[in-house]
């Protein structure tokens, strides 16, 4: 259909409330607080994209997201957890330095 996209790649603001004040300065005092806080965990603006991005896709597309390192189960649960089946949980994907940054999700409508 048309509007609709085979991939979305996203780096939404994912930094717990908590920890932006914690960000190296280079990183703090350069980008706009909006673009780093996600909210108490982290995940107030990747909760929107879990919810949307089915309608988004068309089925069997494809959702990457950059993500805190405590994110890849918390959204495997959220995704169960909330019955938002539209979206498939593929795989967390590890960053050069061993954490896990990114996910990769499937839709299924």
């Amino acid at each position: 259909p048309p509007g609709k996209f085979d991939l979305i790649v996203s780096n939404p603001p994912y930094i717990p409330s908590k920890e932006v004040e914690a960000l190296d300065p280079v990183v703090k005092n350069h980008e706009d607080v909006r673009a780093l806080d996600g909210g108490s965990d982290g995940m107030d603006i990747i909760r929107t994209i879990l919810r949307e991005g089915p309608s988004l896709l068309n089925p069997g597309a494809e959702l990457w997201m950059e993500v805190d390192p405590t994110h890849p189960e918390m959204i495997e649960d959220e995704l169960q957890k909330e019955g938002l089946d539209g979206l498939e949980f593929l795989e967390g994907i590890k960053d050069f330095g061993g954490l896990y940054r990114y996910v990769r999700l499937r839709n299924r409508v």
